[in-house]
């Protein structure tokens, strides 16, 4: 699946996670480089990232000296590939 056609369904899960405005700033998928301010409680936020199906975590850390700012490298799962994809694209028709 070429990059280009993954990154605004990838713009919009990130723009429903409640926990966090999510930020991409480094794209090839299945790889992307996120920042992420929190904006509901830490717990809620690792909850919600850490725990997903759709893509794992691979690196975390703070992006500046707040912290509620962070920087995360994932990388999505074949989940997000062969349901969240099609759903999306299928959604656009």
């Amino acid at each position: 699946m070429k990059s280009s056609e993954v990154l605004p369904v990838a713009e919009d899960l990130f723009a429903v996670f409640e926990s966090a405005e999510v930020k991409i700033f480094d794209w090839d998928y299945p790889r992307a480089s996120l920042s992420a301010k929190i904006q509901t409680y830490r717990g809620d936020f690792f909850e919600e990232f850490t725990r997903s199906n759709l893509f794992r975590i691979t690196g975390m850390h703070n992006l500046k000296t707040t912290s509620d700012e962070w920087f995360m490298e994932i990388v999505f799962t074949d989940m997000f590939e062969s349901e969240i994809i099609p759903l999306y694209w299928e959604n656009q028709v």
